[in-house]
């Protein structure tokens, strides 16, 4: 008997991906024009076009609806799933087997009720129809392949609307909570800790953004312990500065992000890292909040003196777990545009120069830039670039770099249309 194929090169994903081509070619939207709309990266796309991967329930239903296919593209990929999930059975007669085979019926059967009503497949359900084909491979982890899908997450979480990957983020925990519990060799095991954490973290970030609070501290007391069970010093400390930054953007007590960066800080031994460098960012920030200007330039002494030591893998990772050169000039901006000083409007010219288009960092840059415009007494154009720059990005830090702006502006400008479109927006 044949092996199975390929998750992700069978015939009938193939298939699906031509259909998918064929229609977004008479559509007249390229790749990247297509992505902007179902908000899911070109890259991504582009692999669901050539086969070579499987896209989620969502992105099929979007994809169905932008580009006119009547249903067509739901049809195809339902097929493609459906034939997975037969090349993935195991034939024997083992009671076992039978319930694998149930459960797969079942989840089947799930999968089909959320494509047909045009609902997210609920955490885990994919996997469950796919549960076949992963047994016939021998249930192989590949952390790399995780590693990549971590990478994409950096991109996505990085220019996406905050909130609008908790579904896609809480999938993926669960899939890797599943992969934890088996008997892995140390290695793996340790190489799922490490994605599980940052899969958390990433997810953490996601619940803040809509103000689900429980949900955020449980996401990161997750990525916390797995962090550490992992055994990675520096991801710990990634972690857990990460979570002081949050704090402090969502206005938890100072106190908190503190704590978080204290304790960093201790686990870290001074070993450079780049969560010991956005550790003395966040104290940038702690210090700007209580208008300390001397503890905030100290801390950024503290950022520039660790950052000079960092490894050049760090400096030139561009991913969310880096450190570039343009994440030191984005805090430096920071501080002097919220603490009025004369250096900011040079350090803020660098950083719009080596920000990465497209992402909340260079919109938040922009939302500095309104700061410095209403200091400088240009106050309409100022707000207004404030409410065009945060109705296109709404980043957490974007919203508090915001009501910055508001709480600085003269008495008698806080009455003009566009303050009161801007506080709109901010609620």
């Amino acid at each position: 008997m044949a092996g199975p194929a390929e998750p992700g090169n069978s015939g009938e994903w193939v298939e699906f991906g031509s259909a998918l081509r064929e229609f977004r070619k008479r559509s007249g939207m390229s790749l990247r024009e297509i992505a902007d709309r179902i908000r899911w990266h070109y890259s991504l796309i582009g692999k669901w076009e050539q086969g070579k991967n499987r896209p989620p329930a969502d992105a099929v239903m979007a994809l169905d609806k932008e580009l006119g296919s009547g249903g067509e593209l739901v049809a195809r990929a339902l097929h493609a799933a459906m034939a997975d999930m037969r090349r993935g059975t195991i034939e024997t007669n083992s009671e076992s087997a039978d319930k694998d085979d149930e459960m797969e019926r079942r989840a089947a059967i799930r999968l089909l009720t959320a494509l047909s009503a045009g609902a997210v497949i609920p955490p885990g359900v994919l996997e469950d129809v796919l549960a076949g084909t992963e047994r016939a491979l021998g249930e192989r982890v590949h952390i790399d392949d995780w590693d990549r899908t971590v990478h994409e997450y950096d991109h996505l979480i990085a220019t996406w609307r905050g909130g609008s990957l908790i579904k896609d983020l809480t999938a993926e925990v669960v899939a890797v909570g599943r992969l934890l519990g088996q008997r892995n060799p140390p290695l793996i095991q340790a190489g799922l800790l490490r994605v599980s954490a940052r899969l958390s973290g990433m997810l953490a970030k996601e619940f803040g953004a809509v103000n689900d609070v429980r949900a955020a501290r449980v996401a990161w007391r997750t990525a916390r312990h797995a962090a550490d069970d992992s055994g990675d010093r520096d991801l710990s400390v990634w972690i857990r500065t990460q979570e002081a930054g949050n704090a402090f953007w969502k206005k938890r007590p100072a106190g908190a992000a503190a704590e978080l960066i204290d304790e960093a800080e201790a686990i870290a031994k001074g070993a450079p890292s780049a969560g010991l460098v956005y550790g003395h960012a966040v104290r940038t920030y702690l210090a700007v909040g209580r208008g300390d200007a001397p503890g905030a330039h100290a801390a950024l002494g503290d950022l520039r003196r660790t950052f000079d030591r960092l490894p050049d893998h760090v400096t030139a990772d561009h991913s969310g777990h880096g450190f570039p050169l343009e994440a030191v000039l984005w805090n430096e901006t920071y501080v002097y545009t919220l603490l009025g000083d004369d250096r900011a409007g040079a350090v803020l010219d660098q950083a719009l120069t080596t920000h990465p288009e497209n992402t909340h960092g260079l919109a938040n840059l922009e939302l500095m830039r309104a700061v410095s415009l209403v200091r400088d007494r240009d106050v309409t154009e100022g707000l207004q670039h404030a409410v065009t720059t945060l109705a296109a990005s709404g980043s957490v830090a974007g919203r508090h770099i915001a009501a910055h702006l508001l709480n600085t502006l003269p008495q008698k400008a806080r009455t003009l249309p566009v303050a009161h479109e801007l506080h709109t927006l901010m609620a």
